[in-house]
């Protein structure tokens, strides 16, 4: 089983909270990347991809 750190509980409740457009918005930000070169540091990256998928996950049940 996988561990969840307290940054990432942070982060999946944060998403929760957010409206769509929130959302949407911080997943652009986040598709720069978050280090000094524009690449990903593993933590960056995580939550790259979880907030991602749960934009897909909303943006599908919204197109139901």
């Amino acid at each position: 089983m996988t561990k969840i750190y307290d940054w990432q509980k942070k982060i999946m409740l944060h998403e929760v909270l957010m409206t769509n457009a929130q959302l949407l918005e911080a997943v652009l930000e986040q598709a720069t990347g978050d280090d000094y070169d524009g690449c990903f540091t593993d933590r960056g990256r995580w939550e790259y991809m979880y907030l991602e998928e749960k934009l897909k996950e909303r943006l599908a049940e919204w197109l139901k």
